[in-house]
């Protein structure tokens, strides 16, 4: 088969390869591949590819000692919904139940996404949440 006569991206590692060349220049790929030995590279490829940890031990100390009282607010809050509610507090209950339950969702997305200042945003806030509903 003769090389394409365009500038053709690689099926392999996407790098873009100039006309005329048969073969990729990064990882030496063929330029007119079939379906089947693309499909073989990428079910190779797959294997290799290692799962990244959401946080490493050292990201994880960036909200201590601040994430220990979050837990337990976030855990406590349901029976604290209650309390409020049974004495009446119908506003103080709401506030404390959105924002948790928003805090909770920043820091979910912001451990998900790998980015510290949603999930520290996410601890700030069921911290600031519990501090305006006590008082």
């Amino acid at each position: 088969m003769k090389p394409p006569s365009y500038t053709w991206v690689c099926h392999k590692c996407n790098a873009a390869n100039p006309p005329g060349r048969s073969t990729c220049e990064s990882c030496g790929f063929q330029a007119m591949a079939t379906g089947k030995q693309i499909q073989a590279e990428k079910a190779t490829q797959e294997k290799y590819i290692h799962r990244i940890p959401l946080f490493s031990g050292s990201d994880i100390l960036l909200f201590f000692p601040e994430i220990i009282p979050a837990a337990f607010i976030a855990v406590c809050s349901p029976i604290w919904i209650i309390e409020l509610l049974i004495e009446r507090h119908f506003l103080s209950a709401l506030v404390l139940s959105f924002g948790v339950g928003l805090s909770g969702i920043a820091f979910y997305s912001g451990v998900r996404s790998k980015g510290k200042f949603l999930a520290y945003l996410g601890v700030s806030g069921m911290l600031l949440t519990a501090f305006l509903v006590y008082k």
